[in-house]
C-alpha cells in the first residue's frame, strides 16, 4: 500500500517499474509479482498494483478504486492503478506465477516472499537460493528448509504472522 513506498512497492526492491516517462532498466530481474493483500493503513488506495502481474480478490475488495485512480492520475502514471488478473486464493494465484514463468523444474524456481517491500529483514526464499544463503555474510537461515505452507482455505499461511 501507500503506506508502504510512494509508489505502492518499493521498486528498487522489485526491480519492476512501469513509468512510461523514465528508465528504470536496473535492479533485480523478476518475473512474476503476486500481491497477496493491501495494508489496512493505505485506507483502500492500490497505488502500484499496476507493477504486479497477479493479485487476489481480498485485494481488488479491499481497493478504494475513486482514491486509487485519483493517486495515479495526480503521479500522471495510470498505469500504476492497472487490475493484475486476480484469483480467490493464493494457491490459484501462485500457480499462475508457476504456469507463466517459463519451463523451469519446481526444484529451481527461485521464489523470494516478503511481508512488504518496506519490511525486509526476515523473508522466506525457495531452497533453489540454497548457495546464495550460504555464501552471504549479511543472510542467515532461521529454519530448515520446507515448502510454503497453505491452509485448507488455499491461501499462504503467512511466515510473518508469528
Amino acid at each position: 500500500g501507500k503506506n508502504i513506498s510512494g509508489t505502492g512497492m518499493d521498486v528498487n526492491v522489485t526491480g519492476r517499474n512501469r513509468d512510461i516517462l523514465g528508465d528504470y532498466t536496473t535492479g533485480p530481474q523478476v518475473k512474476r509479482i503476486f500481491v497477496r493483500d493491501l495494508s489496512e493503513e493505505s485506507e483502500g488506495n492500490a497505488l502500484g498494483i499496476g507493477f504486479a502481474d497477479f493479485t487476489t480478490t481480498r485485494v481488488t475488495e479491499k481497493m478504494d478504486r475513486k482514491k486509487t485512480y485519483i493517486n495515479c492520475l495526480t503521479a500522471i502514471s495510470p498505469e500504476k492503478g492497472a487490475i493484475p488478473i486476480y484469483f480467490d486464493t493464493d494457491r490459484e494465484a501462485l500457480e499462475a506465477c508457476f504456469m507463466t514463468i517459463g519451463d523451469i523444474p519446481v526444484h529451481q524456481v527461485r521464489l523470494v516472499h516478503i511481508k512488504s517491500t518496506l519490511h525486509l529483514s526476515k523473508l522466506s526464499v525457495s531452497e533453489a537460493f540454497e548457495a546464495e544463503v550460504s555464501a552471504s555474510d549479511k543472510l542467515r537461515r532461521l529454519d530448515e528448509w520446507k515448502e510454503m505452507a497453505l491452509g485448507k482455505d488455499g491461501n499462504i499461511v503467512s511466515p510473518f504472522d508469528s
